[in-house]
């Protein structure tokens, strides 16, 4: 997995970083390397164990810590405010909600919000923002509009109360669908892989 800030910011054209992606699919085709989602790499294998990460770790920073992230109380807002709308989000099947959600997480909204990239050492790549402040404000206007299609899908008349056990129904039955449809994928690459070999028998 890699950031599209490596095509063209810290990598420019003139690195062949271009070329090197067109020329890819079809390298990788003619060796028999694949691409595959996440939830394709998932499906096709079994855990043969469990890694202890005892403490999150990232790519940034000196001791590679979640602090470009969550390091201060403009991203901790954010984020709190993020996720207090979790489970709401994931009652409707609302493909253009379900889509700015998947957006509103994007880790580049809150490492914009971190203060050390705008000091003299930070070097502020990838950022049009003058400031974390301008970043916050930014990020926090969308999410207020965003919180508002949302909770204009629930009746005003409706609690929390009483919308928990809905929801927590609907997240079950939502990770009922997940699962199944993980275990379709599985088959389908078993049945796929059988007609093939089945299809090189004399």
């Amino acid at each position: 997995m890699c950031g599209y800030d490596i095509l063209g910011i810290t990598n420019n054209e003139h690195s062949g970083i271009f070329e090197f992606f067109r020329a890819l699919p079809d390298y990788a085709d003619r060796n028999g390397v694949s691409f595959s989602t996440p939830l394709d790499t998932i499906a096709q294998n079994t855990p043969i164990g469990t890694l202890p990460v005892p403490d999150p770790i990232s790519w940034t920073n000196d001791d590679k810590s979640l602090t470009a992230y969550c390091g201060n109380e403009l991203q901790n807002e954010a984020l709190n405010k993020l996720y207090a709308m979790s489970k709401k989000v994931h009652v409707f099947p609302d493909s253009l909600l379900q889509a700015d959600w998947l957006r509103l997480q994007d880790v580049s909204h809150f490492y914009f919000m971190d203060s050390h990239l705008y000091t003299s050492e930070g070097n502020r790549m990838g950022t049009h923002y003058e400031s974390e402040y301008n970043a916050f404000v930014n990020y926090m206007n969308v999410l207020s509009d965003f919180i508002g299609r949302v909770e204009a899908q629930f009746p005003k008349s409706i609690n929390d109360e009483e919308l928990n056990p809905l929801l927590q129904t609907i997240e079950k039955q939502n990770e009922e669908i997940a699962h199944l449809r993980r275990e379709v994928l599985r088959l389908k690459r078993i049945v796929s892989a059988d007609r093939k070999s089945t299809k090189n028998l004399p």
